[in-house]
């Protein structure tokens, strides 16, 4: 790196011109300067004694008074020149030194150390931000990962409690349809069948939708394959053990289904022993006399009455036994669902919780593994491309900061914009913009000469 060197300039010289000159430069200076405002006192005053009225007299000299003001100007500055330049040589060679200091300034060793310090430092931001970007990545699909095993487990839980609650349903249905010829044979099958097994065959046509983006398909399956492995196991023994459960449940109600069925069928002896008196009486009346038939049909107005007290006796008991076995039905239905509902809160929390840990794992990551970096000001540096740049940024600008500017505020900022419209109006009254915000005002300055 090439060393910058300081010029040494002999000062002696120009110290001498200041300490000789400066004074008596000075005191004329100063009492030209004087007598020169004593006289446009003068003339102000002349102005103000005749009423504020300017007369060629007054306009005349105040001309003669200007062009003396500008001879004297040219005369004072020539005067002092020799000293002035002095104090800007002796200025310059503090400036000069200072400057070369100035890490802001190109071209500087101070500038180019910055330079390369803002270089490494942006590489240091660039790879954070890298490392950063990687550990949000990682845990996004990680974050995935756990909504990928939430959703799989909760459509497992429906799938299998839907499997389990129509095998508990198709149970008791077979318990409901025995009769009193199966009883003792069905009950027995009850009693001795213990041997239940969720087949594999029906655990395989679990089939979920899962929408992934972060992972592949290969990823996927490693997941579904590994709840799939954990659960048959699980699930294969509550299987079992619901479908015990059950057959408890239905032993115990084997003395009431039996009565059940005793009473059922005494109404159904009853109705065909009411069915045959019927046959009988209607028989009987065919030969039978005038006194005999008025027997008779008392006999069947009484079993008419029977036989509807029968048929009625009949109804609700079936009735009872249609009621009780909707009770049954919908009793394993809400027994079935609350469990699954528990099953569906203990997943859920499970996924939370894994949610929570990885959020203070990535936590730990990111301040862990940070990138040693020098202390830096992040920041944004414009690059324009287009000259229409400017006026999106100007409109930017002005939206965001401008528009609460008062008139003086931002005159100071943008002057330079009304001093070109109003060059450019003196230079051809057409180009005068017509605007209710603005207007013209024209000025006149007199020529001294």
């Amino acid at each position: 790196m090439e060393n910058q060197q300081l010029v040494e300039i002999n000062l002696d010289s120009e110290i001498d011109i200041i300490k000789s000159n400066v004074t008596p430069i000075l005191n004329t200076h100063r009492e030209r300067v004087r007598r020169a405002l004593n006289a446009g006192s003068g003339i102000i005053k002349q102005l103000e004694a005749a009423g504020g009225e300017i007369t060629q007299e007054i306009d005349a000299n105040a001309n003669n008074y200007l062009l003396k003001i500008g001879i004297a100007t040219k005369e004072l500055l020539t005067s002092r020149q020799e000293i002035t330049q002095a104090f800007d040589l002796l200025k310059k060679q503090f400036t000069e030194g200072e400057n070369s200091l100035d890490a802001k300034k190109a071209g500087t060793i101070p500038y180019k150390i910055q330079v390369i310090r803002n270089e490494y430092a942006k590489q240091c931001a660039e790879k954070e931000k890298m490392r950063l970007a990687e550990i949000a990545k990682q845990a996004r699909k990680k974050e995935e990962g756990i909504n990928i095993k939430k959703e799989i487990e909760l459509q497992l839980s429906k799938f299998f409690n839907t499997y389990l609650l129509n095998q508990k349903i198709t149970y008791t249905n077979k318990f409901n349809s025995i009769t009193l010829e199966s009883f003792e044979s069905e009950t027995k099958w009850f009693e001795n069948y213990k041997s239940f097994a969720y087949k594999l065959s029906e655990f395989q046509k679990f089939a979920p939708k899962v929408i992934h983006n972060l992972h592949t398909e290969e990823e996927y399956s490693k997941i579904f394959v590994s709840i799939m492995n954990d659960q048959y196991p699980i699930l294969s023994e509550t299987y079992k053990s619901e479908m015990l459960k059950t057959r408890e449940e239905i032993v115990i109600q084997f003395q009431s289904k039996q009565n059940e069925l005793i009473k059922i069928a005494e109404f159904e002896a009853e109705q065909i022993k009411i069915e045959e008196e019927k046959l009988r009486i209607e028989k009987e009346k065919q030969t039978a006399n005038a006194a005999r038939q008025k027997e008779l049909e008392a006999l069947r107005l009484d079993n008419e009455v029977k036989e509807k007290q029968a048929k009625e006796q009949a109804a609700t008991q079936a009735a009872a036994t249609k009621e009780r076995e909707r009770i049954e039905n919908e009793r394993i239905a809400a027994e079935q669902a609350a469990k699954e509902k528990e099953t569906t809160n203990t997943i859920e929390l499970a996924g939370q919780q894994a949610s929570i840990l990885s959020m203070f794992e990535g936590e730990v990551e990111k301040s862990i593994n940070a990138i040693e970096q020098p202390k830096m000001r992040e920041g944004f540096e414009i690059k324009v491309h287009d000259i229409s740049a400017y006026l999106e940024l100007f409109t930017y600008w002005y939206k965001d900061e401008g528009v609460g500017l008062t008139v003086e505020k931002m005159d100071k900022k943008l002057d330079f914009v009304r001093k070109y419209a109003e060059k450019i109006a003196s230079k051809d009254e057409s180009k005068i913009i017509k605007s209710k915000s603005f207007s013209y005002e024209p000025i006149y300055k007199a020529i001294n000469k």
